[in-house]
């Protein structure tokens, strides 16, 4: 169900702001949307997967190189995007809609990035708010996986040093 609603924000949030609101299509909008896009199309891609890795009782995520390298590239991503709303904000447009709309996008980016790679930021539970208060914030689900698929990386360099 959360892949349907993650796909389904792909397509609304865009249609909301730039078709509904009717705000530009300005570099620093689209930079920022397009990276808030890609992370979205990425938490799609993992609990797909994810749904996959526990119907077929396998040990680690499919495609978990990938998102491993992933988390890396969201960042040069993000910074690429960010350096575009900025210059574009000083030196061709003032902050307002053709400037603001890229930003919130771009936090959604950041927020998104650090909710899947690193940190859980949603707590919409009794269970995850009672662990909020007593444990503070939990690993994300896919921050689980990529530590599980590289312990098995680690340990196989290991057992092949000595051969």
């Amino acid at each position: 169900m959360l892949k349907f609603l993650e796909a389904f924000n792909i397509f609304l949030l865009p249609w909301i702001f730039f078709q509904a609101l009717g705000l530009p299509l300005s570099l620093p909008n689209v930079a920022g949307t397009a990276a808030a896009l890609l992370i979205l199309l990425q938490g799609v891609a993992y609990w797909h997967l994810k749904r996959v890795q526990i119907a077929t009782a396998a040990a680690f995520l499919p495609w978990a190189p990938v998102f491993y390298h992933l988390k890396y590239i969201n960042w040069m991503a993000l910074g690429v995007a960010s350096s575009t709303i900025i210059a574009s904000d000083v030196f061709t447009t003032a902050l307002g809609r053709d400037t603001l709309p890229g930003l919130a996008f771009l936090f959604l980016a950041v927020a998104e990035q650090i909710n899947y790679f690193y940190v859980q930021l949603m707590y919409d539970n009794r269970n995850d708010l009672k662990w909020l208060a007593n444990k503070g914030l939990k690993k994300s689900h896919l921050a689980g996986d990529l530590r599980r698929w590289c312990q098995k990386k680690r340990s196989g360099k290991r057992q092949y040093q000595g051969t």
